[in-house]
């Protein structure tokens, strides 16, 4: 299968988080192995505005955000997600066993669901 132009000429270049990405990687901040790396904050999770913006989303009206929309939990998914597809497929499906919130997983993309089977 062969690309067009466009997006070979798209691929050919390499976007700037990208190249910092590469560079902060490959030099990454270890106690006693390498005091002088770089601290990759990449994943970081900062709660010190949370509630500001929380308040900024729901002012618009129409959409209702909380605290916990952008928490980042474990691969198998928010759990508020998972109990309404549980509850969902009890109440539609009528399945032998209810389906509990254990019982479903909810997976973004391929690449989580690779970390995920790979830790």
């Amino acid at each position: 299968m062969s690309l067009s132009k466009r997006v070979q000429g798209i691929l050919s270049k390499q976007d700037h988080l990208t190249s910092c990405a590469e560079l902060v990687n490959s030099d990454l901040y270890d106690v006693r192995e390498n005091p002088k790396g770089y601290i990759s904050f990449q994943n970081a999770l900062n709660e010190l505005c949370v509630d500001v913006l929380v308040e900024k989303l729901n002012e618009a009206g129409g959409l209702e955000f909380d605290a916990t929309v952008g928490k980042h939990y474990e691969f198998s998914g928010i759990p508020r997600l998972r109990s309404a597809m549980a509850n969902f497929m009890n109440h539609f499906f009528d399945p032998v066993e209810n389906v509990n919130l254990k019982d479903v997983s909810t997976i973004l993309s391929c690449l989580i669901r690779n970390f995920a089977l790979y830790y």
